[in-house]
C-alpha cells in the first residue's frame, strides 16, 4: 500500500513548481513526459536472504526524432535493498522500453517496506541558448513506489496462465509454448507435462505427449515468464483437440485447453532458418588455448524448429572432425546464441565451418579462419629459441649460483684476515730477563 506522506510530498512538490512558474512569469522549454506502468509495485513475501525481478514499463511522449538518457535512481528509507542495473537510452524513433531491477532484502527483518525508484530524463538545452535568460528548463521524471514484505518462510504460489500448441506437420516435432506465474519467493517448475490430443473426427485416434522434468525450464520467483518445448510426436495427419495438464508432485494442479491444432502433410509450412553471424573472439591463438566461437541462428520460417549446430574442422586443408553441438528450440522468427569453447594443441590453420541443421535442412555453411601458433618463446643468440618458462628457470638457478659463489668469497675473505692476525700476535719477541722490558710491534711496517 502507498504510504499516505509519500503521496501528499509528491503532490505538494508539484503544486509548489507550478505556483512558483506562475508567480515569476517564467516559460519552460517544452519538456519529454515520462510515464510508469505500473506506478506502485507491490511484492506480497520475498524471502529473506533471497532476491526477486520486477519489471515496469517506461514510455515517453513528444518528439521522439531524437536519443534521449534517463536517469534512473532510488529513493526513500529502504532504497538500499533496491539494485539497479543502471541508466538507460531512448533510441530516436523508440517510445517505450522495459526496465528491470531487483528486490534484495540481504538480512532485512521480517516486515513491511517501501522504496522508490525514479526515472528523470536529462534537460534538453539547445544549442546556442542562453541560459541565463527568464527560461526554466524541466527536468521531466516519474516515480514508482515499490512495496514488499520480507518473511523468513518460503511461500510456493504459481499460476499456468496459458499453453498453446502449434500446428505442426507430420512426422515432425510439436511446440507447447505456455505462461507460468511464480507468485511465490522460491522457484518453481512443473514436476511432468502431459499432451492429451484427441482427433476431432476419429475417437479412436488419440495421443498423449509426455514432456519429462529434465526439459521443463525453472520459472524464477516474483515473474510471469513464458516457456516453449518442443517435443517429438507421432501424431497423424488431421484436426485435434488438445489439453495440456501440468504436474506439482504426482497432482495435477492445472488443466488448459488448448486451440485446436491441425497435423498437416510433411512440407506444406515453410521451414527456414540461417547463419547470422559466425565469430570467434581472436583470430590467433598459443597451443591449447581456450576459443570462445559463437554462431548466432535465426529461425526465419513459419513453425518451431529444433536446431542443431555443427562445426566441420580444417589443419591446413585437411578435414580433422566434426563437432556437434547442443541442441536449441526456436520459435518462428526467433534467434538463438550457440557458444562453444574449442581448444586445439596441433600448430597450424583452421577453417571452422560451421551450419545448423533443423528438420531435414541444413543452413548454408559460415566459415571462420584462425591460426593455432607456438607457445611465446624468447630468442636468444643467433636464433636459438628457448620456452619463457624455461628461460625464467634459468635465470633463477644462475642467481642462485651467483648468490652462492658471493657468500662463499665473503666467508674465505673473513676466514684470511682472521689467520693473518692470529698469526701476527703469536711472534716471538725473545727472552725477557728479570727487570728488562721490551717493546712489542705488531705493525708490519718498517721500523725505521
Amino acid at each position: 500500500m502507498v504510504k499516505t506522506g509519500t503521496v501528499k510530498r509528491l503532490s505538494i512538490a508539484i503544486i509548489a513548481m507550478s505556483l512558483m512558474m506562475t508567480s515569476y512569469g517564467l516559460s519552460a522549454f517544452d519538456a519529454q513526459a515520462i510515464g510508469i506502468s505500473p506506478p506502485v509495485i507491490s511484492a506480497e513475501s520475498v524471502l529473506r536472504g533471497s532476491t526477486i525481478n520486477q519489471t515496469v514499463s517506461v514510455t515517453r511522449a513528444g518528439d521522439l526524432s531524437t536519443p534521449e538518457e534517463v536517469l534512473v535512481e532510488t529513493g526513500g528509507e529502504y532504497a538500499h535493498y533496491i539494485d539497479l542495473p543502471g541508466d538507460f537510452t531512448f533510441a530516436a524513433g523508440e517510445s517505450s522500453k522495459y526496465y528491470t531491477f531487483t528486490i534484495n532484502p540481504e538480512d532485512a527483518a521480517t516486515g513491511d517496506y517501501e522504496a522508490m525508484v525514479t526515472f528523470t530524463t536529462k534537460p534538453s538545452i539547445p544549442d546556442g541558448t542562453n541560459v541565463g535568460s527568464a527560461r526554466i528548463y524541466v527536468i521531466t521524471g516519474a516515480t514508482a513506489i515499490i512495496n514488499f514484505t520480507v518473511t523468513g518462510d518460503e511461500v510456493i504460489g504459481r499460476e499456468i496462465r496459458s499453453a498453446e500448441v502449434d500446428q505442426p506437420e507430420e512426422g515432425m516435432p510439436m511446440s507447447l509454448t505456455y505462461t507460468v506465474a511464480n507468485t511465490g519467493n522460491v522457484e518453481w517448475k512443473p514436476t511432468r507435462i502431459d499432451i492429451e490430443a484427441n482427433d476431432q473426427e476419429d475417437a479412436t485416434n488419440t495421443a498423449l505427449i509426455a514432456v519429462d522434468s529434465a526439459d521443463i525450464e525453472i520459472a524464477p520467483p516474483g515473474e510471469s515468464t513464458e516457456f516453449t518445448i518442443i517435443q517429438p510426436s507421432n501424431l497423424i495427419i488431421g484436426s485435434y483437440n488438445a489439453m495440456v495438464h501440468f504436474y506439482d508432485g504426482d497432482d495435477i494442479i492445472s488443466s488448459m485447453a488448448s486451440q485446436p491444432f491441425n497435423v498437416y502433410k510433411e512440407g506444406t509450412h515453410a521451414q527456414a532458418g540461417t547463419i547470422s553471424a559466425a565469430t570467434t573472439n581472436k583470430t590467433s591463438y598459443n597451443q591449447g588455448e581456450k576459443i570462445k566461437y559463437e554462431t548466432i541462428f535465426e529461425n526465419t520460417g513459419e513453425v518451431s524448429i529444433t536446431a542443431t549446430l555443427y562445426i566441420d574442422v580444417y589443419r591446413d586443408g585437411e578435414y580433422i572432425e566434426l563437432l556437434r553441438g547442443e541442441e536449441l528450440a526456436v520459435k518462428p522468427g526467433d534467434s538463438v546464441n550457440f557458444d562453444q569453447i574449442l581448444e586445439f594443441d596441433e600448430m597450424g590453420g583452421y577453417e571452422l565451418t560451421a551450419y545448423v541443421q533443423y528438420g531435414n535442412k541444413k543452413t548454408t555453411p559460415e566459415t571462420v579462419e584462425i591460426n593455432i601458433n607456438e607457445e611465446e618463446s624468447v630468442q636468444i643468440f643467433s636464433g636459438t629459441a628457448i620456452d619463457v618458462s624455461t628461460l625464467t628457470s634459468w635465470g633463477l638457478i644462475i642467481i642462485a649460483i651467483l648468490f652462492i659463489i658471493g657468500f662463499a668469497a665473503i666467508i674465505r675473505k673473513r676466514k684470511s684476515q682472521g689467520t693473518r692476525v692470529a698469526m701476527e700476535s703469536d711472534q716471538t719477541v725473545g727472552p725477557v730477563s728479570p727487570g728488562e722490558s721490551k717493546k712489542v710491534s705488531t705493525n708490519n711496517a718498517d721500523p725505521s
